[in-house]
């Protein structure tokens, strides 16, 4: 389906409110306040809420038949979510928001309660499991193997650099930087006190580790010299003066299979039931029922 569970669960729980998945759970404080006047002709939030229903519906409505078909036919499979996935997931959701009384709250604060959190979730792994149990879908080892072995090159790390940067609006304020520099000075304490750019002072210089390819030709040659602990001298960048050190360095490596398995099999298993998903919903689509009251 393309109403993935991790995107859903996002929506729900998103700071500052919005619409989730669960049709009619929002309490009227979150309804929408626009309005908009051009040349003395109001646009309302009923407007918009009417555009968006007639951009929307027909996806909505096609993506909640598929749903409906999928579900039932779960039921005849016997498919039912595990619990002890659904707990996870609950567990895994909860710990990206600080803890449950802080996922409870962000529910809440857009019509949401645990109970519809959860419900949700039994409803996606139930549309996985059946789509899985309807195609047969295993994936062991050894597919896992061979997509590692027709993939090497997509799968290497690439070759990167971890990078601290001195940014300075005039050349003499970046030579002054330099010369401390070569007294010993330490390059983030410098950006702290004296650069340009109040990003960089808070982070010490910190860019973090930048892959081969981001950067502009002229300093990704520059940089990717450098040895870890050694810096640029002045460089001109955009509207001021930079100076670069190399914090580390990683060479382009293809990791090994046994650290990847799981991931791969994961991708894998995936990408088959995306497949498998649209081939049942087209099987089941021949022999349904549907009416759809316009």
């Amino acid at each position: 389906m393309k109403r993935i569970f991790l995107a859903l669960c996002a929506a729900v729980l998103a700071a500052g409110g919005g619409t989730g998945p669960l049709a009619g759970t929002a309490s009227a404080a979150q309804k929408p306040t626009v309005s908009v006047t051009v040349n003395g002709s109001k646009i309302t939030a009923d407007d918009v809420a009417g555009r968006l229903w007639w951009n929307n519906a027909e996806r909505t409505i096609q993506d909640l038949i598929d749903e409906a078909l999928i579900l039932q036919e779960g039921r005849r499979l016997g498919v039912k979510p595990s619990p002890e996935e659904t707990e996870a997931r609950l567990k895994a959701i909860a710990g990206s928001h600080g803890g449950e009384k802080q996922m409870e709250q962000a529910l809440k604060g857009i019509g949401y309660s645990r109970g519809d959190l959860r419900d949700l979730i039994e409803r996606q792994i139930t549309l996985r499991d059946t789509a899985i149990k309807a195609a047969g879908i295993t994936v062991g080892d050894e597919q896992a193997k061979t997509f590692y072995d027709a993939n090497r090159d997509s799968l290497a790390r690439p070759e990167s650099v971890t990078l601290r940067q001195f940014f300075a609006g005039s050349r003499p304020e970046a030579e002054e930087v330099l010369r401390l520099l070569n007294t010993g000075a330490d390059f983030a304490t410098l950006v702290m006190l004296k650069a340009s750019d109040e990003n960089l002072k808070r982070a010490g210089g910190s860019l973090g580790q930048i892959n081969r390819g981001v950067l502009l030709p002229e300093l990704e040659t520059e940089v990717f010299a450098l040895t870890p602990g050694k810096y640029t001298g002045v460089i001109p960048t955009g509207s001021g003066f930079s100076i670069f050190k190399s914090e580390d360095y990683r060479p382009r490596a293809v990791p090994e299979f046994g650290t990847v398995k799981e991931e791969l099999k994961a991708l894998i298993l995936n990408q088959a039931v995306a497949q498998a998903t649209r081939d049942l919903t087209a099987r089941l689509r021949q022999s349904a029922k549907i009416d759809v009251k316009r």
